[in-house]
């Protein structure tokens, strides 16, 4: 994609920009989701070369285009938000989480160093300090996945709303 290219999102009704389409098995027709969705995932696929433009194409009919411009605007606003206040929840389980798994790790560590000494034949001896060094450490895996890697998705979700939400949007009435 060489950047300039625009999104065109297809609609057979003006509701389905922002609500999913129903499923209705007797027409054999498929989950899909909302236009906003449709937009969302697309911009993502192509998120090296961002999209320049939307093209919103809607069935024959009367509509108010400022309106409709504003509203996606405005649901992109609303996402941005939503993630954000996620964002703020997920920080607060992140910090439980490491704690969680330091203090696991110490314990599991600090028994292996004083307590493991005391327990006969040396083969368990060695069994039980290795494993609960291992155990100690895997309880830090998820933590620390947590801490280094799960925010990205994130930051790209919202990089993703306020591209879109700075593209132009033309609407093109079917015929």
């Amino acid at each position: 994609m060489a950047g300039n290219e625009s999104i065109e999102i297809y609609l057979e009704d003006i509701h389905h920009l922002f609500e999913p389409k129903h499923l209705n098995p007797l027409k054999n027709s498929v989950i899909q989701g909302s236009g906003m969705d449709v937009l969302f995932f697309r911009s993502r696929t192509h998120f090296r070369y961002f999209p320049k433009s939307i093209i919103l194409h809607l069935p024959l009919g009367e509509y108010d285009k400022e309106h409709i411009i504003k509203s996606v605007k405005k649901y992109c606003d609303s996402k941005i938000e939503s993630i954000k206040m996620h964002q703020v929840a997920f920080k607060n389980d992140r910090r439980i989480n490491i704690i969680t798994g330091l203090l696991f790790l110490i314990t599991c560590l600090g028994i292996s160093k004083f307590m493991i000494h005391k327990i006969h034949p040396e083969s368990l001896q060695y069994f039980l300090k290795e494993g609960l060094v291992i155990v100690g450490w895997i309880s830090i895996w998820r933590p620390t996945e947590i801490l280094l890697f799960d925010w990205w998705p994130v930051k790209k979700h919202i990089r993703t709303y306020e591209r879109i939400k700075e593209m132009p949007i033309t609407i093109e009435i079917q015929k």
